[in-house]
């Protein structure tokens, strides 16, 4: 059973995103913010990790990235953000991304995440920009 983090302030987003990865028979940690997700991430291992870009107050979902690149090389990372300019944050020395824009959809989470969950890893200097936009970077 792959393993999923879900890290956003919004509870109502790590509530659905929990009950729909669950629903499709994944395991689904998650945190509200860098504290939490980083006592998680201390504690087990990750297949894939969804982070939203802005975490409140002084929060950004990319320092947390960069912390998961380094300790869980493996973990798959999704962002997410209600704001569609944040694909900018990543920069160019970051590994592939699926980026994807608030609201996101019941079907459009479980497809991304079951992309992720069967694909092999690759290295890439590509962001997936929601809806499906490949950005050479």
């Amino acid at each position: 059973m792959k393993k999923v983090l879900v890290v956003d302030d919004e509870e109502s987003i790590r509530f659905s995103f929990r009950r729909f990865l669950t629903d499709e028979g994944y395991h689904v940690e998650t945190a509200a913010n860098t504290i939490d997700a980083v006592a998680l991430i201390s504690a087990r291992e990750f297949d894939i990790a969804i982070v939203d870009c802005f975490l409140g107050g002084d929060q950004y979902g990319i320092d947390l990235v960069k912390y998961i690149e380094e300790v869980q090389t493996f973990c798959k990372i999704i962002l997410i953000s209600a704001y569609p300019d944040s694909a900018n944050v990543t920069g160019d020395k970051y590994k592939e991304f699926v980026y994807l824009v608030k609201p996101v959809k019941r079907n459009e989470i479980c497809r991304v995440v079951g992309e992720k969950a069967g694909r092999k890893k690759e290295k890439s200097n590509k962001i997936l920009i929601s809806p499906p936009v490949y950005v050479e970077m």
